[in-house]
């Protein structure tokens, strides 16, 4: 798997950042899943138990 930090711009002070994942062998179609954090000002992030916990299994089950 091949990780790549991303951040963009939504609005003139608002910015969306994340962490995007793919397979080594990328020629191939693979299975996809977004997953989202609660809003930050409710105490969401991208570290919370319940994120790492999905993407953790997405990563085992072969999905990005």
């Amino acid at each position: 798997m091949h990780q790549t930090a991303i951040d963009f711009v939504v609005a003139k002070d608002i910015h969306l950042e994340g962490i995007f994942t793919k397979p080594n062998n990328s020629y191939k179609r693979f299975p996809t899943v977004v997953v989202c954090h609660p809003h930050p000002l409710l105490g969401g992030n991208m570290e919370r138990p319940l994120i790492t916990t999905i993407c953790r299994i997405a990563h085992r089950e072969n999905i990005s």
